[in-house]
């Protein structure tokens, strides 16, 4: 398992890590980020 592999899975189990944290929310396509937080669409606009 790569480190971000590891980042991934352990975000999926904190998923409140993600919140402000960009570097960390980068791991992940807008349709997983949807998954894991109701807010993600949001988090992915504001970065537009």
């Amino acid at each position: 398992m790569t480190q971000e592999e590891a980042n991934r899975n352990f975000l999926r189990q904190y998923p409140e890590a993600l919140r402000g944290n960009p570097k960390a929310q980068c791991l992940f396509t807008k349709a997983e980020l949807e998954e894991i937080l109701p807010e993600g669409a949001e988090i992915l606009a504001s970065k537009d």
